[in-house]
């Protein structure tokens, strides 16, 4: 699934293009009966990823993340395309032999997002901006044809130098059963050229309590997120 957010100066002038995820590799959530992915977690290791430029991808925004492994859930990466998402991964497990079960997906996908000052009223500004797009505009967008979608919160999201928001809803999905979406704006400090960080959550197995992401895969993830230049 892919979107593409295009901001231009305080008119925000946005194209989104939506497309739903498929679930045709994926194990329906009535297999895997117990798992839960916060109950008797082994070690993590971590991998440390930098997204940069290739010959088929070009990312306006190089970026680093830490990708949490463990030794009883699987990670796999999609093929990316040009107009595609810059990154995307998903991770699942297979506790019954059952075949995989949806654990978390993690995408990255394109936002220009104007820059209108780096003083604090400014920042509070793009924020807000940020925020109205994934609100008015990707939520619907990422849960079309799903049922019982709805916002449950919208909050700022700081890591670093990134001043951002986030919304966090849930919809049915109806293969995987409930789930929560994540959708973080990550303004670049410096540019246009910014990225929207897309978890998708099983609720079946990663039952995230009072929106606590610190202990799921993807929110690893985007906590460790920082552009090139240690910004």
């Amino acid at each position: 699934m892919t979107y593409f957010l295009r901001a231009a100066c305080a008119a925000a002038t946005v194209g989104l293009v939506a497309t739903q995820m498929a679930h045709a590799d994926q194990t329906p959530a009535t297999a895997g009966a117990g798992f839960n992915l916060f109950d008797d977690a082994g070690p993590y290791t971590t991998e440390v990823l930098h997204i940069g430029a290739t010959d088929d991808v070009a990312v306006p925004a190089p970026f680093w993340i830490d990708v949490p492994m463990r030794d009883d859930i699987s990670l796999t990466t999609a093929d990316l395309v040009p107009e595609g998402p810059i990154l995307e991964l998903t991770f699942s497990a297979d506790p019954d032999d059952a075949g995989p079960i949806l654990l978390e997906s993690f995408r990255v996908v394109g936002a220009g997002i104007p820059i209108f000052g780096s003083d604090e009223g400014a920042v509070d500004i793009r924020r807000r901006m940020a925020g109205q797009i994934l609100e008015q505009l990707a939520f619907p967008a990422e849960t079309q044809g799903f049922d019982d979608a709805t916002i449950l919160t919208r909050e700022r999201f700081d890591v670093g130098n990134v001043h951002g928001v986030e919304i966090v809803g849930t919809y049915t999905d109806p293969v995987q059963g409930p789930m929560l979406l994540r959708m973080v704006a990550l303004p670049h400090p410096t540019q246009l050229a910014s990225y929207v960080a897309v978890s998708r959550i099983s609720l079946t197995f990663v039952p995230v309590v009072d929106g606590v992401f610190d202990d799921t895969l993807t929110g690893r993830i985007v906590t460790s997120w920082r552009y090139d230049g240690g910004l």
